[in-house]
């Protein structure tokens, strides 16, 4: 079990309010699709200008609206339960996924899941000749989600505010739908968009990349992805086991842990000891790093 799965660690006594510290992405991406679905209201009557000049469409974007490409990752359809379901899920789930990437490399993660989505709804466009525009939104908002959840799969949210369901099936279903709904006829791009995000936090997750790190590994590829150096303590130095057979009458001690293992495991200890004692959120950048390397490490070993 990975760290990040323990119950413990996603105990949060403080209230929602305290997930918010430090989630500047969650928080100004929730404003900004809140403040557009505003405008979207306000412009409504006046022949929908926001959703002409953003939404996503083929033709446009091959004549050089190249903003279609980013612009419908913000924009909602007119349906204002479903503005705040998306919202409440982004908040929901945004805001554990940025507290374990930190807000650097969670803005590449979405700004690359939407770059990919849109590539593959402007091929697939232009194949088909597709001419229909989408908003994408709650593509955004499902892309999380399925990162949320192949972190947590048991973690369960308040369906409908009312119902707890744990988080896997929730985005099962929002996968599946959008899957049939691509498939049937005249589905549009929105549902492509969906699954092209979703897809792409399946294999961010399953691949540890990291968005971020591209720039610093460019031409390092065979270099391992994790390496930790620690200088020999005097301690530490082998005892050979003729010695340790003299000296103890008995078979030499095993060699002792050390380098990766015992570092880490004291670190560990004490950022866990922390959490436990003033919550997640009372950690520095360098005690979540800690958390999410040892995640992974623990990851790899199992598999």
């Amino acid at each position: 079990m990975g760290i990040y799965d323990r119950d413990y660690y996603r105990d949060d006594a403080d209230g929602w309010w305290a997930n918010l510290d430090g989630k500047w992405v969650t928080v100004r991406l929730m404003a900004v699709m809140a403040a557009t679905f505003v405008a979207q209201l306000f412009t409504r009557d006046a022949g929908n200008p926001i959703l002409a000049w953003g939404a996503f469409s083929v033709p446009p974007i091959l004549d050089g609206q190249v903003w279609r490409l980013v612009t419908p990752y913000f924009l909602h359809p007119f349906d204002l339960i479903r503005v705040i379901f998306d919202l409440y899920l982004l908040y929901w789930a945004g805001t554990m996924v940025e507290g374990i990437y930190g807000r650097r490399e969670f803005g590449g993660f979405l700004a690359a899941a939407a770059g990919f989505a849109s590539g593959v709804c402007l091929l697939i466009g232009i194949l088909n000749e597709a001419s229909t525009g989408f908003v994408g939104a709650s593509a955004v908002v499902s892309c999380v989600l399925v990162l949320f959840a192949c972190h947590f799969p048991t973690q369960r949210v308040m369906l409908l505010f009312v119902l707890p369901v744990p988080v896997w099936l929730i985005a099962v279903g929002v996968v599946g739908f959008n899957l049939i709904s691509a498939m049937a006829p005249g589905g549009g791009l929105a549902p492509v968009a969906v699954l092209a995000m979703a897809g792409f936090a399946v294999s961010y997750y399953q691949t540890q990349m990291r968005v971020t790190a591209f720039p610093s590994r460019f031409g390092r590829r065979s270099q391992p992805r994790l390496r930790v150096y620690a200088e020999p303590e005097e301690s530490e130095v082998p005892v050979p086991a003729s010695v340790g057979d003299s000296a103890r009458g008995g078979p030499p001690d095993p060699p002792r842990s050390r380098g990766l293992d015992e570092q880490l495991e004291a670190k560990l200890d004490q950022v866990l000891e922390k959490v436990a004692r003033q919550g997640k959120q009372s950690l520095t950048p360098d005690e979540n790093a800690i958390l999410l390397r040892a995640s992974e490490i623990y990851k790899r070993r199992r598999s």
